[in-house]
């Protein structure tokens, strides 16, 4: 599936945590979804240059939701951010070869949470160089209980749909 037929067809207007099959059951197990979650740093998203670098989100103490619009148009979003790495994770992981993707019931969560727009012109400000998605990467702070997942879906490598976890 094309990354633009995937954001369409599910992800606009909803906010979204992805995340491997293996953390999936962590997160489950756990009852909560943790900015700090019990896993080296080896397979977390861009910890090789140390605590300096890591991702804008881990440094506020949250974890990362995609937070696509409803009017989300991919074509202009490449021309105004054209240093965002979707394909990094949309509509899976490569290196995973597959992503579990958590719909977030925002409401539940409305006092923790920054919208993708608030996230980057904190890390604008306050980032120094980390790692963020303009506009579509928002921010839960602290811990979440997986009471506010409304639905969890499978992606694999060479799905054309994806299918509840």
């Amino acid at each position: 599936m094309k990354i633009d037929e995937f954001i369409n067809s599910r992800l606009l207007g909803k906010l979204w945590h992805v995340t491997s099959h293996e953390r999936y059951q962590l997160i489950m197990s756990d009852g909560v979804i943790r900015p700090e979650p019990a896993i080296g740093n080896e397979q977390r998203w861009s910890t090789r240059e140390g605590p300096r670098w890591y991702p804008f989100v881990r440094h506020i103490g949250g974890f990362s939701l995609f937070d696509f619009p409803e009017d989300f148009n991919l074509d202009r979003y490449r021309q105004r951010c054209p240093s965002s790495s979707l394909e990094a994770l949309i509509p899976y992981r490569p290196e995973w070869s597959h992503s579990v993707w958590l719909e977030i019931d925002h409401v539940a969560q409305a006092a923790s949470l920054l919208s993708g727009d608030v996230v980057w012109e904190q890390c604008k400000k306050e980032g120094r160089g980390r790692r963020c998605m303009p506009h579509v990467e928002a921010a839960h702070i602290g811990n979440m209980p997986t009471s506010s997942i409304a639905a969890a879906y499978l992606f694999t490598e060479g799905d054309t749909d994806w299918r509840a976890v």
